[in-house]
């Protein structure tokens, strides 16, 4: 939910400029996203799915607020999160073999 309602409040004074930066955070919150769900052990076939549709409903609500617009590569930024954040989780050394 926070993520949400960061998406949908108006910018916070950050230079148009900066369109890296919009999209770093995209992958950062998508990413964050996608590393929780694994260490939940949420379903792989439901978690990248319902992060996909996740970004593109949050570019849909973007679109009906006036300060914010909706944007396709922001939600090509979200899937390369969710890649980053699959990689982050796979790369991890886990415990359980830690153990061994």
């Amino acid at each position: 939910m926070a993520m949400l309602v960061l998406s949908l409040m108006p910018p916070a004074g950050i230079p148009s400029g900066l369109q890296f930066w919009d999209k770093a955070q995209h992958a950062l919150g998508f990413g964050a996203l996608t590393l929780l769900g694994r260490i939940a052990d949420m379903p792989v076939r439901w978690l990248y799915p319902g992060l996909a549709v996740w970004g593109a409903v949050i570019e849909v609500l973007q679109s009906f607020t006036p300060w914010r617009q909706a944007d396709g590569m922001d939600w090509l930024a979200d899937m390369v999160g969710v890649l980053l954040g699959h990689a982050l989780y796979t790369l991890w050394p886990r415990r359980d073999k830690l153990s061994a």
